[in-house]
C-alpha cells in the first residue's frame, strides 16, 4: 500500500529565549490522509521528547532545560498506516544567559576555560548543580562568580594576584566540589 506524503513544520513559542525560560515547540503535520500518530522532537541528534498529534494535526513539547547557545530543533512525524514519515526543516532556538550574567555555566562545563576566556569585570553565573574540579582554579583577573539568577549569597570575587586561587563554596570553605543549590 502506498502511503500519502506528509510535511512536518516546527515553530517555537519564543526566540531568542533566556536560560530557564519555558519554551514550547509545536509541530504541525500537513498533507496525507488525516495524519495520526507520534511526533518526536530533537535537539540535533538528541531526542527531547514525543507527543501524539491532536485533532488539529499538531503535537507539542515544552522544556525549560535548554542550555545557553544555539539549538537545532527538528520535529519528526513517525507516520501511520496511511501516511509516510516526514521531518521538519531545522529551527534554530537561541538561548541567552540570564540578565546580569556575562556567561552562564552548567554542571559539566569547564570553569577554568571560561575564566581564561572572559574579560576582567565579567559575571559568571553557575546554574544549580554540582561542579567537580580536577584541580585548583586559577583566577587571574577580577571576576564575580555567582549563583544563576545572580543571588549574592553565593558570590565569590577575586582580584589579580589573590592568594585564594581556588573557588570557595557558599560557606567560604575551600573545596574541590562546588554545590550550587537551586
Amino acid at each position: 500500500e502506498v502511503q500519502s506524503v506528509t510535511m512536518t513544520t516546527v515553530m517555537t513559542s519564543v526566540t531568542p529565549s533566556t536560560f530557564g525560560d519555558s519554551v514550547t515547540f509545536t509541530a504541525t503535520v500537513t498533507g496525507g490522509y488525516i495524519p495520526t500518530g507520534t511526533v518526536e522532537f530533537y535537539d540535533g541528534v538528541t531526542l527531547l521528547g514525543t507527543d501524539v498529534l491532536d485533532g488539529s494535526f499538531q503535537a507539542t513539547y515544552a522544556t525549560s532545560a535548554l542550555m545557553i547557545g544555539a539549538h537545532n530543533i527538528t520535529a519528526v512525524y513517525l507516520g501511520d498506516g496511511n501516511n509516510a514519515t516526514s521531518t521538519s526543516s531545522i529551527l534554530v532556538q537561541t538561548v541567552n544567559p540570564t540578565a546580569g550574567c556575562t556567561t552562564q555555566l552548567s554542571p559539566g562545563d569547564n570553569i577554568q576555560n571560561t575564566i581564561t576566556a572572559v574579560t576582567a569585570g565579567d559575571t559568571i553565573c553557575l546554574n544549580p548543580g554540582t561542579y567537580t574540579l580536577s584541580s585548583a582554579i586559577n583566577i587571574n583577573k577580577a571576576l564575580t562568580l555567582t549563583k544563576a539568577g545572580c543571588d549574592a549569597n553565593v558570590v565569590t570575587a577575586r582580584t589579580p594576584g589573590s592568594v585564594d586561587e581556588v573557588i570557595l563554596d557558599g560557606n567560604n570553605a575551600v573545596s574541590n566540589v562546588i554545590l550550587i543549590s537551586a
